[in-house]
């Protein structure tokens, strides 16, 4: 509680390149509004925990937090949640998010981020399939991390990807669908 009260705090700002330990509930009563500034260089999943301590908002199991320069971090603590667009479409402004973290979710759902102007996407190791045409015709798409574990990439889903240069496939993929990275005319570079 060592911010406990502060209502006006509009911003955070961290020089840290891995997030401090802090106690339980430290900005309990930051504003939703609050803008949380951290180092360019740093990892942004060594932040998870500093998150936690801002409000997050909530989409039935999903939670979020939005970052200062178009980036999201997405959890669940559910075992068996999809990624679908109906979280996405969740949180405010997710037509102009550029960049997201994906965490908790075992699965991204169909259609999830179609024709939407993502540009980034990091996906953590507990997603274990891409749904049909979760990323089709996200033409500013330049980096995904596609995390070991996940076994099945459906049909169409990078398809028209037309930014994305290089893609890595972990050894754990068993299926690649139909036209999964289809039309996609800058990649030169597939790691599998």
């Amino acid at each position: 509680n060592a911010f406990k009260g502060c209502v006006n705090i509009e911003n955070v700002i961290c020089y840290a390149t891995i997030a401090p330990e802090l106690g339980v509930n430290v900005f309990d009563d930051i504003s939703k509004d609050a803008v949380l500034t951290y180092p360019e260089e740093s990892n942004y999943l060594s932040w998870k925990r500093f998150f936690a301590n801002f409000d997050s908002e909530k989409y039935g199991s999903a939670e979020w937090f939005k970052d200062n320069d178009g980036g999201a971090y997405v959890y669940t603590t559910s075992n068996t949640s999809v990624f679908s667009h109906e979280v996405l479409s969740s949180i405010p402004g997710y037509q102009s998010l550029k960049r997201i973290y994906i965490d908790g979710f075992t699965s991204i759902g169909n259609d999830c981020f179609a024709e939407s102007s993502i540009e980034e996407v990091y996906i953590m190791s507990n997603v274990r399939s891409i749904g049909d045409r979760a990323f089709y015709n996200c033409k500013g798409l330049t980096t995904i991390e596609i995390p070991e574990g996940v076994t099945k990439i459906e049909e169409y889903t990078f398809y028209q990807c037309t930014s994305l240069t290089t893609i890595t496939i972990p050894s754990s993929v068993t299926s690649i669908g139909d036209y999964a990275f289809g039309v996609c005319g800058r990649l030169t570079d597939i790691y599998y």
